[in-house]
């Protein structure tokens, strides 16, 4: 029987994946507490992997809802038609790359009920552990601590750019996804849903008891081209929902679009050691191209912003990030 008192939703998009489907499903079997319900959404399946799954639903029973997407349509509009069918109150969206501790789902489940006000958006500790090494650990966060986004954008600063480290009301999910707001998304390295995300949202926490970490090896990940979709695409929402009349999450926003661009997309593509060196070098011309054209749009932003200024950031200079081989050091130069 379909436990209803359910607060979670995991949601697995198995898109392409050069991972064992049985290692995705025993990600989430191990897992201490199994009070959550599970959405897969798989790129059509053969017959092993339908075998995994049925397997799966053996132990799950009910909580299992399975959809097949057999003409390969993108991502995006097969997690519209994922979301139609939740009834919890928070979704997660667990990539097939990215890995959670079997306390994942006890910690999560266990902090929003203790929660008197519970967050819109809960921001977890995120490892990349595939093209590069990189952790996403914001000691400036008071962990478990309620913040009130109408009043204070700093997190929408602090956070990662990325979707695998985070989980939000369903609600939210559902305004992006079934509501057409989204029209890109780059799976688990995913700006648009992260920050869209994050500008619905009315308050936040940052739980640092638990972790994901994430295994993708695609460079396509790091695409300039869908990065700069990506970010049409919450400015989009943005101007949709104040008209370009927000100053403050405009900065705030500001700020997050030049770190994304200059520290980890620059960051991320400094540390990465490939055999195809001419992709490599294509995607880093594209990148520089894509990090000139938003200085030329927004110039001395470092500043000028507030929160470069209050937080004393140190990332590459618009001079010296002109020079691809300064950015293997980045990561290493970094601090906040």
């Amino acid at each position: 029987m379909e436990n209803k008192q359910n607060l979670l939703t995991i949601i697995v998009p198995i898109y392409q994946p050069k991972k064992d489907i049985s290692a995705i499903l025993k990600n989430l079997t191990k897992q201490k507490n199994q009070n959550f319900d599970v959405i897969i959404l798989i790129d059509k399946p053969n017959d092993n992997e339908l075998e995994a799954i049925k397997k799966y639903k053996q132990n799950i029973g009910n909580r299992l809802k399975l959809i097949i997407n057999s003409s390969h349509q993108h991502i995006s509009i097969v997690l519209r038609q994922a979301f139609t069918f939740v009834k919890t109150e928070y979704s997660y969206i667990f990539y097939s790359y990215s890995y959670i501790k079997s306390e994942f789902t006890n910690h999560t489940i266990n902090f929003i009920n203790k929660s008197v006000t519970k967050p819109d958006f809960i921001e977890l500790n995120g490892y990349c552990r595939g093209l590069v090494h990189y952790d996403f650990y914001r000691d400036k966060f008071q962990n478990e601590k309620i913040i009130n986004l109408e009043l204070d954008k700093s997190p929408i600063t602090l956070i990662s750019p990325y979707s695998f480290n985070f989980l939000t009301k369903t609600e939210i999910y559902k305004k992006i996804y079934v509501e057409n707001l989204t029209k890109t998304d780059n799976l688990e390295f995913s700006a648009s849903c992260k920050y869209k995300s994050i500008i619905l949202s009315k308050t936040f926490a940052y739980y640092k008891n638990t972790w994901v970490e994430d295994y993708n090896f695609d460079i396509s990940i790091l695409s300039p081209k869908i990065i700069n979709l990506e970010w049409e695409n919450i400015w989009g929402l943005f101007n949709q929902l104040y008209n370009n009349n927000n100053e403050e999450l405009k900065e705030a926003l500001l700020f997050s679009q030049k770190m994304h661009l200059q520290h980890f997309e620059a960051g991320m593509l400094g540390q990465i050691n490939i055999k195809n060196k001419k992709s490599l070098k294509l995607i880093k011309t594209n990148a520089l191209l894509l990090i000139n054209k938003f200085n030329e749009k927004n110039p001395h932003i470092i500043n000028k912003n507030k929160y470069f200024l209050s937080n004393k950031i140190v990332i590459l200079n618009d001079v010296d990030i002109q020079q691809i081989s300064k950015w293997e050091k980045i990561f290493k130069n970094f601090t906040w």
